[in-house]
């Protein structure tokens, strides 16, 4: 999240890399080590063309933005000391400006002009004192504004601002470390208003571990959070403030400390537009037996609050590691849980995993295989609502991410990025729909979600009175690396779920999906190709596709390389709704030093795609990006454009922007002065 303190958070101590402090008779108050400076100044100009064909023709829309921006800022870059570079250092860069811009809009047969001028300020400084002492930490702040670059979209403009401190004990017992993070971003410039966003996160962590002896430790943590965010089209604000404490406890035993003994316990206190609010507590032993095989062993009880649900779970595991020789690796896995909802239901389950993982080299290059079995059984009593958490999917296109439980209710779904700090929105970032008793999500080419992301997703879903579940689940997967390049595959996905439920039930039917994944690869110094041929039989979304690809170094020399890339798939989807789907992918990517004094890249990506889902059609994307840079003397000129194109539906949105920026710079002024 914070790449500053937070990162120097990981360590009891940050290391020592300041230069050695100065003789006592010739230290200073203040020492100035180094004092670089330079004069920027830089324009933009943007321009955004919105053409909107509705079905009737007083529905058209036109509409055109054209903004331009100036930019003087004077630049300082410091490294100083306060009497002795261990006590204080400081150290960063400072900018201090001015700015003007101009905006002007048509829409339809409407005008309007609108200017701004301001003070412009961006800083980039840190903060060390105290180094290798007893208590030592470091700070740190910054203000900057850059672009924040969106596929086949224009780019919008970031505003920036982070500031933190660190604080470190080191102790032999008790070492203890205390951050603060603060992050704030304002995401600006579309000129759709609904795609500004706001992101603020306060982030206060306290550690401390009791180190009692080398086999045995016990861990505080405290943790702080809140944050407030605006995403894309969301009109109110989402407000979290989370309090989580964690104990984590962790023995090392046996005659070489090879088993260990560990539990944490975890108590969170969230409150909200999404709060979760958890108790949790588990016990963990793991044994190494030998050096073939382990086993561990773990219990887990939680009572969470999610979604309006009193939630009760426990929950056992063991597990079975054994390798044998350097080939193959053996997994079992034993689980059995029981969940209780308050004053709703109440749900047991028991399952089992078994995996093979096996690898070998041959005459011919590597072997490898992988087979995975699972078994699950599940008992409700009590017809109610359930939750799950962190449910992860993959938007794909033109395939969407069918959400693995039954009778989902759609109000409650929340889509989230991996790291669960950004909230996409329903109707803007992705679509819910529903195929018999499945939810379908499919991604919005317009919104904020990029295709092939992935996302963790949280949902409540209806459970039947007295119902069970059955569902046994095949992943395989083999494949040989040639060593002339060539790597053949086959990877089969396969799910059974019996369901029964005593009383009828709308939702409640049996489910079986099979997935069959046949490709060939090849890869040479220079260039790969490869295609692939898929096989989809369910009830919901059953398809049949192929898939052909390459990627090509077209040059490549000292300091100057060409890469192309081609990606062509095409989709027969059983359902008359969805109807075939058709798309390509063009990439082209080359960076150049042509001299020493000037250097230059170009990045494009065309696609085109044709989907014959209703509401679809065909969609055309441009994103190109260019730029150069020239060095003379102390001068400094960069120049970059970048063009957007997403035409959909009866929708069409384009524009280019050009930056140039010309920087002077004055280095080392110290030396200059002497």
């Amino acid at each position: 999240m914070f790449a500053s303190a937070r990162a120097m958070a990981q360590t009891t101590q940050p290391s020592d890399d300041s230069p050695r402090s100065a003789p006592a008779g010739n230290r200073n108050l203040f020492s100035l080590e180094r004092l670089d400076a330079a004069l920027e100044v830089s324009s933009e100009f943007e321009q955004r063309r919105v053409r909107n064909d509705g079905p009737q023709w007083f529905d058209a829309t036109r509409q055109r933005n054209r903004r331009t921006t100036f930019d003087e800022q004077f630049l300082l870059d410091f490294d100083a000391s306060v009497y002795d570079p261990n006590l204080l250092s400081i150290g960063g860069s400072i900018g201090l400006g001015l700015m003007q811009e101009r905006y002007y809009e048509t829409f339809n047969n409407d005008r309007d002009v609108d200017t701004n001028e301001g003070f412009l300020s961006t800083y980039d400084l840190r903060a060390d004192f105290l180094r290798g002492k007893e208590i030592s930490g470091t700070a740190y702040g910054l203000k900057s504004e850059d672009r924040y670059a969106r596929p086949f979209l224009p780019s919008l403009r970031e505003e920036r601002n982070d500031y933190g401190f660190a604080l470190y004990r080191t102790h032999e017992t008790l070492p203890m470390q205390l951050t603060f993070d603060h992050r704030s971003v304002d995401r600006t410039g579309s000129r759709r208003s609904y795609d500004d966003e706001n992101l603020t996160e306060d982030l206060l962590r306290y550690q401390a571990t009791w180190i009692t002896s080398a086999q045995h430790s016990l861990r505080f943590t405290y943790e702080y959070a809140e944050n407030e965010e605006r995403y894309s089209g969301s009109r109110d604000a989402f407000h979290n403030v989370r309090n989580q404490f964690r104990l984590d406890d962790e023995l090392l035993f046996g005659n070489q400390n090879q088993h260990r003994l560990d539990a944490v316990l975890r108590f969170q206190d969230e409150q909200g537009d999404y709060a979760r609010d958890l108790v949790e507590l588990g016990p963990r032993m793991s044994l190494r037996h030998s050096d073939s095989l382990m086993t561990n062993y773990q219990y887990q009880y939680s009572r969470e609050e999610i979604g309006g649900l009193e939630v009760d779970l426990h929950r056992a595991d063991w597990q079975l590691v054994h390798q044998l020789y350097e080939n193959l690796t053996s997994t079992l896995d034993l689980y059995g849980l029981a969940e209780r909802v308050e004053d709703d239901s109440d749900t047991n389950e028991i399952g089992a995993t078994a995996d093979f993982s096996y690898t070998r080299n041959n005459r011919w290059g590597r072997f490898s295989a992988d087979l995975s079995l699972t078994a699950e059984s599940e008992r409700t009593r009590g017809g109610g609502n359930r939750a799950v958490v962190a449910e992860s999917g993959a938007f794909v296109d033109p395939l969407p991410v069918t959400l693995s439980r039954p009778d989902v209710i759609p109000w409650t779904i929340v889509v989230r990025d991996p790291a669960r700090l950004r909230i996409y929105l329903p109707g803007l970032d992705y679509f819910v729909t529903r195929a018999a008793d499945r939810t379908q999500l499919f991604r919005n080419p317009l919104g904020a979600i990029p295709n092939g992301s992935t996302v963790s997703i949280d949902y409540l879903y209806r459970v039947p009175n007295d119902g069970s579940r059955d569902s046994q689940l095949v992943n395989f997967r083999i494949q040989q690396d040639f060593e002339n390049g060539l790597t053949p595959y086959y990877q089969l996905d396969f799910r059974h779920e019996d369901r029964d439920v005593p009383n009828p039930y709308r939702c409640n039917s049996d489910y079986e999906s099979n997935r069959h994944r046949a490709g060939l690869r090849y890869r040479r110094d220079r260039w790969n190709a490869g295609g692939e041929f898929e096989l989809l039989k369910d009830a919901i979304d059953p398809f049949i596709a192929y898939r052909m690809y390459s990627g090509v170094n077209l040059w490549r020399a000292p300091g100057r390389t060409l890469d192309a890339r081609a990606d062509f798939s095409h989709y027969f989807f059983e359902h008359s709704d969805r109807g075939d789907t058709m798309i390509l992918e063009l990439g082209i990517d080359g960076r150049a030093e042509f001299s020493r004094a000037l250097e230059g890249y170009l990045t494009n990506t065309y696609r085109y795609e044709d989907d014959g889902t209703q509401g679809r059609g065909t969609i055309h994307g441009v994103d190109l990006e260019s730029g150069v840079s020239y060095r003379w003397g102390q001068f400094t000129l960069t120049a970059s454009v970048e063009y957007d194109l997403l035409s959909i539906v009866q929708s069409r949105e384009d524009g280019f922007t050009v930056w140039i920026k010309l920087r002077r710079d004055f280095p080392n002024l110290l030396g200059r002065a002497r």
